[in-house]
């Protein structure tokens, strides 16, 4: 008698089957006590405190310099709060089964997960964020170089690379939201 038995009926584990490979299947009941809950929360806390505390740190040396915000500060500053809801939906996730086997949680717990959870999606999320850090570094760059110490080829360049980041992170975004039917 497997140690799944005690956890899951067997329709239950029967449904999840159709969801996983055999080696995976075996997997998951041999390691059905695995949880990940407590190692998911503290990496959410702890990045989230780190991205404070960078974003923070360079605004206190902006005022220290008495250098007024700009546009690459607005955009980590935005890119910091969608970071910090990432961290937030991190920890929501564990309550609904995230850091679990699939065997331990269950497809209609699953499902009700991928259901009641705050759309955009965790990955909508991180790509939306990684475009935001990667325009404002950029932005810095280009504030850094102001436009009459630069050539014209460099600002091209800067440019090209601008809309080469949006067009990535849009199509990013896009090809996650879509790649799911229904889109979710």
């Amino acid at each position: 008698m497997h140690r799944a038995s005690v956890y899951l009926p067997v329709e239950q584990i029967m449904v999840a089957a159709a969801y996983l490979t055999p080696g995976m299947l075996q997997y998951q009941i041999d390691n059905i006590d695995d949880y990940r809950g407590p190692e998911i929360i503290a990496s959410g806390v702890i990045v989230g405190i780190i991205a404070a505390g960078a974003v923070v740190f360079r605004l206190v040396c902006r005022r220290h310099m008495e250098v007024p915000l700009s546009y690459d500060d607005y955009l980590i500053i935005a890119g910091l709060v969608i970071a910090l809801g990432q961290c937030v939906l991190q920890g929501y996730s564990v309550d609904l089964g995230s850091g679990k086997h699939l065997m331990a949680v269950g497809v209609p717990t699953t499902q009700k997960y991928i259901r009641v959870s705050p759309s955009p999606r965790p990955d909508d999320v991180m790509f939306s964020c990684l475009l935001r850090l990667l325009l404002s570094i950029l932005l810095f760059y280009r504030r850094l170089c102001p436009k009459e110490n630069t050539t014209a080829r460099l600002r091209i360049c800067h440019l090209a690379l601008c809309i080469a980041s949006v067009g990535l992170g849009v199509t990013s975004i896009f090809g996650i939201a879509f790649q799911c039917t229904p889109v979710t």
